[in-house]
């Protein structure tokens, strides 16, 4: 998550100020996408029982996109 925090704050100001609003916008787009993947991917581990191997697998699948 801090990660995040730091896109939203960096990159909006890094392609000047005209695109500081769209920068923004985007990062905000993408930000909440990954909390759409993520909650997809909390529902289907709760769904089947996995093992931690698999599991941490999972999770680095949908968090690298």
């Amino acid at each position: 998550m801090a990660y995040y925090a730091q896109q939203l704050v960096t990159i909006p100001f890094q392609s000047g100020n005209h695109f500081i609003f769209f920068g923004v916008f985007y990062n905000l787009l993408v930000f909440f996408d990954h909390i759409i993947i993520f909650k997809e991917f909390l529902s289907r581990v709760q769904s089947q029982p996995i093992d931690p191997f698999t599991f941490s697998a999972m999770l680095g699948k949908y968090l690298l996109g």
